[in-house]
Order: structure tokens, then C-alpha cells, then sequence
């Protein structure tokens, strides 16, 4: 196990490496700069401000400044929050995009696997068959739809949750955000876990502990449930990375001051260094996520440890 992940981390710097390079030169082929939204700017003074962020430079100087500061642990200055450092603005909002995509991801995954086991033990009933109506549903509509539908109907109509908004530590402002973000997973971790679990259920020693008397119960929860797990975990690190990347839309919508609006309004502002952290770290919590489900499919299913080992 531990070579598998000393092979992972060293996996992980060329790609971040691909990341990085890729982000740094596309962003500057979009048009305009990070001093053009200034309305009435001198030019001498959008030169000064050029070469106080070393703008002037040719690129590949630029480039390789840039990497420079990442080896050293630092971000760069913020072009649009001039009074903060990205590092600053990144530990700002990354608590915040972390606590509501963590608990997004864990609301979908304990709902989503219920869901699967009760279709499954329930299958072609009408049970079943609502369940995989909300899978298919939710699957089918993306969260950037169902957070203005949740906005609507339980903030606008109901009054019960706030619009938008944030608070620290007031589980009202996160309910909503938290909501858009785990239903589409939800909806496909029910899928996965209810086709999972058929499978396993008609295997050979499940038939063997029926022979033997068992209960259903017992039957899936000692038996079946962690082989069924297998495809929902190969699926959590993947999912994991997309509802921190949703989260820069349902932040948005919402007015949380997390990663995703910092990410959104960094792109619609050239601040070239802001999107290039923001890029980053996203990155990072991707080839992590990726790791730690790595890890925990090894724990599930023996034969990938020993896989690891003979490598």
C-alpha cells in the first residue's frame, strides 16, 4: 500500500506540472487584460502598473517567475484584490468550498447508497421504480438547474431557507448550496448502487448464505454490501472533483464567498494569478480525492493491494 501511494504522489507532479502550464499560457490568449476594466486609466499609469506586476516581461520570463514563486509556496499578489495576496483570498474561500462540497458529498453518498439498497431489495416494485425515476432525473439535471429551482420554491415561495448569503456556522445559508450540489450525485450513486447490488445478490455465495438460512438483512449487510461499494467508491473520487468544481456556479447563485465566486469573478477580471491558484488548488483536491478513493477501493477489494504490491 505504501508504494501505491509514494507511486500516486510522484504520479501527481507531472500532471500538476500539465496544469499549471496549460492554465497559465490559456488564460492569457483571452482577450484584454487585468488593468482594462480600469475606466479612465492614463496609460502611463497601465504601464507602471504593468511593470509593478512584471506584465512587461515576455512571457516565458513570466513563466518562469511564476513557477519560481509555486516552489516556493507562493501564489502572487491578487491584480483585482489589490490589498490581498491569492494565498490570503485561497484561505479565505477554500474552508468554506470545502465544508459545503465535503458535506454534499456525504449527504449523496449516504442518501444515494439507502436509495440503491432499497430499489434493489425492492426491484420491479413501485419502490423500485420511483427510485429510478429520481436517478434518472437527477442525473439528467445538472446543479446550476436545481439551484435556482430550490431558490425559487423554498427560499422565494416557501420562505423557509434564506435566498442567498452566508454566515459562518449558520446551517440555514448552507442548506440550500448543500442541496444543489449533493442531488445529481445522490441520483447517480443510487443508480450505481442499486445495479451494484442486484449483481451481487445473484452471485453464487450469496446463494451459498441464503442455503445456509440467513436473514436478508444479514445477507446484504455482511455479505453483499462491500463488493457492492466497489463501483459507488470508483465513482466518489470523480464526483468528489465535480461538485467542488459545480460549486463555482451554485456559489455564485447563492452569494457564498467561497473558491468558485472568487474563480468566476477572477475570469470575468483577467486577475491572471487569482484564477491561476484557484486552478490549482481545485487540481490538487482532484488528484487527492482521486488518491484517498484509490486507497479506500484498495481496502474494500484485497486483490487491488496485492496488484499494487507486485508492481
Amino acid at each position: 500500500m505504501l508504494r501505491l501511494l509514494a507511486r500516486r504522489l510522484l504520479g501527481a507532479i507531472p500532471t500538476l506540472f500539465v496544469v499549471v502550464t496549460a492554465t497559465f499560457f490559456l488564460i492569457r490568449l483571452a482577450p484584454g487584460g487585468p488593468f482594462d476594466h480600469d475606466q479612465g486609466l492614463l496609460p502611463e499609469i497601465h504601464a507602471n502598473f504593468e511593470r509593478a506586476y512584471g506584465l512587461d516581461q515576455p512571457i516565458l520570463v513570466q513563466y518562469g517567475r511564476y513557477l519560481g514563486g509555486l516552489l516556493r509556496g507562493d501564489f502572487g499578489p491578487s491584480f483585482k484584490y489589490r490589498d490581498f495576496t491569492v494565498t490570503e483570498l485561497i484561505g479565505a474561500g477554500l474552508p468554506i468550498s470545502l465544508g459545503l462540497g465535503l458535506t454534499a458529498i456525504v449527504c449523496a453518498t449516504l442518501a444515494g447508497v439507502l436509495l440503491g439498497i432499497a430499489g434493489a431489495l425492492s426491484h420491479r416494485h413501485w419502490a423500485d421504480l420511483g427510485i429510478r425515476a429520481f436517478a434518472v432525473l437527477g442525473v439528467a439535471v445538472p446543479s446550476f438547474v436545481i439551484a435556482p429551482l430550490l431558490a425559487l420554491a423554498f427560499g422565494v415561495y416557501l420562505g423557509w431557507v434564506p435566498v442567498a448569503g452566508w454566515e459562518p456556522g449558520t446551517l440555514r445559508d448552507a442548506l440550500l448550496p448543500v442541496a444543489a450540489l449533493a442531488l445529481p450525485v445522490a441520483a447517480f450513486v443510487a443508480r450505481l448502487m442499486r445495479g451494484s447490488l442486484l449483481e451481487v445478490l445473484g452471485s453464487n455465495f450469496i446463494r451459498s448464505a441464503r442455503a445456509r438460512g440467513l436473514s436478508q438483512w444479514r445477507i446484504v449487510v455482511h455479505h453483499a454490501l462491500r463488493p457492492a461499494l466497489l463501483p459507488v467508491v470508483s465513482y466518489l473520487g470523480p464526483a468528489t472533483a465535480a461538485v467542488l468544481a459545480g460549486s463555482l456556479v451554485v456559489e455564485t447563485i447563492f452569494g457564498i464567498p467561497g473558491m468558485g465566486r472568487y474563480l468566476v469573478q477572477g475570469a470575468i477580471n483577467r486577475d491572471y494569478t487569482l484564477v491561476m491558484g484557484m486552478v490549482i488548488v481545485f487540481a490538487c483536491l482532484t488528484l487527492l480525492f482521486n488518491l484517498l478513493v484509490d486507497l479506500l477501493y484498495g481496502w474494500l477489494d484485497p486483490r487491488v493491494r496485492i496488484a499494487g504490491t507486485q508492481r
